[in-house]
């Protein structure tokens, strides 16, 4: 297979692991992918087509990194949010004096 071909290959497999979620695949395709690009260097004799191709499938597979790391980002926030309030909800009031809402997950909210 030429370097080219190659690396095309790794970078379908990757594009198609980011969309399943594979994790495990993104790590071992990560070392394989520089070791294609190493050889493509190395050797060249890339046509403009191929080159085309590959760019354009890179570029898709940043687009989908980029929104693993949005997704990612945002459960990180969501879990934070959520482990802010098993300890309780705090609420001020007007004389800036705060209170318990709840008191965790098992706690019931209670009217103020």
């Amino acid at each position: 297979m030429t370097p080219a071909a190659t690396l095309a290959a790794l970078l379908r497999r990757q594009g198609d692991a980011l969309l399943c979620g594979d994790l495990d695949s993104l790590r071992d395709l990560a070392g394989q992918l520089e070791q294609a690009c190493d050889r493509l260097d190395r050797e060249g004799g890339v046509s403009r087509a191929e080159l085309a191709a590959i760019n354009g499938m890179a570029r898709r597979n940043m687009k989908l990194i980029d929104a693993a790391r949005s997704g990612a980002s945002a459960v990180e926030r969501r879990l934070k949010d959520i482990a802010d309030l098993s300890g309780g909800q705090r609420v001020y009031g007007a004389r800036g004096g705060a209170r318990l809402l709840h008191d965790g997950p098992a706690g019931q909210a209670r009217k103020v």
